[in-house]
């Protein structure tokens, strides 16, 4: 027996900032020909500095979330999930599902790419020191274009 599960995953804010908490939500959906029997996350994490020598942030094993049963073609949500952002740049998500049955599940980018037991995603931490600049500059364009308004 062979699971096929999608997962996906969404980024709670969507741009979330170094130094700050954030939240990711997974996603996961049953692509296979036979309901998925439940089972558990045996891995949750986010790695920071492209993965050589970043750092790396993981659940606890014992605070995963168990994932329920999912019929074919259904989908469930599961967290989300906090973290920080411990360092700015690109930022890897990955996860590993193990099936109470202990049959092996195949983890899926899209529909045709296989990922093997290792699902992983990327995206993007700001730099907090940049966000509040932009934020600044912002606040002067605003006022210049007001007072040019008048």
């Amino acid at each position: 027996m062979l699971y096929k599960l999608l997962i996906g995953f969404e980024v709670i804010p969507t741009q979330p900032i170094s130094d700050e908490t954030f939240k990711i939500e997974l996603k996961i959906t049953n692509i296979g020909d036979s309901t998925f029997p439940g089972g558990e996350l045996t891995y949750f994490g986010v790695s920071y500095g492209g993965g050589t020598g970043g750092a790396t942030q993981s659940m606890n094993e014992s605070a995963l979330p168990k994932v329920p049963v999912i019929k074919v073609n259904e989908s469930i949500k599961l967290g989300p999930q906090t973290f920080t952002g411990l360092v700015d740049g690109i930022a890897a998500v990955s996860i590993e599902i193990a099936a109470t049955d202990k049959a092996q599940v195949s983890l899926f980018q899209n529909s045709t790419y296989e990922m093997g037991k290792r699902w992983t995603n990327v995206f993007k931490v700001r730099n907090r020191d940049t966000v509040k600049t932009l934020e600044s500059l912002q606040k002067i364009v605003d006022l210049l274009e007001k007072g040019q308004k008048q």
